[in-house]
Formats: C-alpha cells, sequence, structure tokens
C-alpha cells in the first residue's frame, strides 16, 4: 500500500468513527496538500 493509499484509508476510517467538522476540514487539507500533518485532540501527530 503506497502512502497515498495509507492515507486515503486512514481518513475513510476518520470519516466513520468521528463526526468532529474540524477534524474532519484538517483531514481533508492534509488530502489536498494544504497541510503535511493533522494533530487530533489528544495532541498525537498523524
Amino acid at each position: 500500500m503506497t502512502d497515498i493509499q495509507s492515507l486515503q484509508q486512514s481518513i475513510a476510517e476518520l470519516a466513520n468513527d468521528t463526526t468532529d467538522e474540524t477534524l474532519l476540514a484538517m483531514a481533508c487539507q492534509v488530502l489536498r496538500g494544504e497541510a503535511d500533518q493533522v494533530v487530533w485532540p489528544d495532541q498525537t501527530e498523524r
């Protein structure tokens, strides 16, 4: 699995697991190349 496929899978899992629109928006920024990481509320980087 490539890095992009792994990231896409992680985003899909996030979309299924959360209703936090801010978190989803940050994840979409990563997919669009506007950011290089998302910091979850528990302060872990993914």
